[in-house]
């Protein structure tokens, strides 16, 4: 603050000295000259004062404000493991091989789950509460028989029939 306060007396200063000088040597009217050394005092003044206000703004470090405007946060990590099972379904569905390989263990593990906690019976016995569970086409996707087909051309299950599937082990229930 005393640096500015010595800045500003060293302008008044000068400014005085141009102006008892202007005033001697030029041949104009002295309220001319008297305006124009004011227009030059006010603007000098407030470019200090500019500056002063301006210079500790600027070595500070920005504020919480600052910071949270200039930020952006990092968009949602998805899980692992909804990528691997997004891809396991897309996977199962462009072919038998894939369904049989990737999908069908994933779907069998989770109907024996379900099935043991809430009916208090195992997938691979086939009985009758586990067909009224999965219904014919869940049924017919992860019985344990299931042969596995290695033609390479042959299509992988049909989104309606998955939803169905997946619908079926979503309404088992204790």
């Amino acid at each position: 603050m005393r640096r500015v306060a010595a800045r500003a007396a060293i302008s008044a200063a000068v400014a005085v000295v141009a102006l008892v000088v202007a005033l001697q040597t030029m041949p104009v009217r002295h309220g001319v000259i008297v305006q124009v050394w004011l227009l030059i005092c006010g603007a000098v003044i407030l470019l200090r004062l500019v500056a002063a206000t301006r210079a500790p703004a600027l070595d500070s470090e920005p504020s919480s404000f600052d910071r949270a405007l200039r930020s952006v946060p990092p968009p949602p990590e998805r899980p692992p493991e909804l990528a691997r099972l997004e891809r396991e379904v897309y996977l199962g569905m462009t072919g038998q091989f894939f369904l049989h390989r990737r999908l069908r263990p994933t779907l069998r593990e989770i109907a024996e789950q379900r099935l043991r906690d809430c009916r208090g019976v195992e997938l691979d016995s086939g009985n009758a509460d586990v067909l009224a569970a999965l219904g014919e086409d869940g049924w017919e996707l992860l019985r344990p028989d299931r042969t596995e087909h290695w033609n390479p051309d042959a299509a992988g299950i049909r989104l309606a029939q998955l939803e169905q599937v997946v619908a079926a082990l979503e309404r088992i229930q204790a």
